[in-house]
């Protein structure tokens, strides 16, 4: 998972203090943990699509899923919950054509109303987008 997102073995990213590992291991002996954001189907969804560019088509996908993280119980933590992830990729849009897309995903499947978006930076990644439910 974590290579797909540029995570070299070693970079902080990767500790465990964050991530479930199970005891099971894959091919080359590294153990296999439980899913901590949905930011690796960005790799899968940019991969299986990449001709659509090529064709002047946009790539566009929303991805919700269940992710864990290695968490200290409180009122405002939780080891497991939901996250959602949109990927929008063409030379005709903008960052305002993903707020849209998301708005109108959370209206129509969780009726949200109220949705604050703000640029975020986050301290492994570059700059990102991000939401909240209100």
């Amino acid at each position: 998972m974590f290579e797909s997102l540029n995570f070299p073995k070693g970079h902080p990213a990767r500790d465990d203090y964050d991530t479930f590992m199970t005891e099971e291991t894959d091919s080359n002996g590294d153990r296999l943990i439980a899913p901590a954001h949905t930011s690796t189907m960005q790799n899968r969804v940019l991969t299986k699509y990449r001709d659509n560019l090529e064709k002047g088509e946009a790539i566009a996908a929303i991805v919700p899923d269940r992710v864990f993280r290695n968490e200290d119980l409180d009122a405002r933590h939780e080891h497991t919950f939901y996250q959602v992830e949109g990927v929008y990729v063409s030379r005709r849009v903008n960052v305002g054509n993903l707020i849209a897309t998301l708005q109108e995903f959370f209206c129509r499947n969780i009726m949200a109303r109220n949705l604050m978006f703000a640029l975020i930076h986050f301290t492994f990644r570059s700059l990102s987008q991000a939401s909240s439910l209100h």
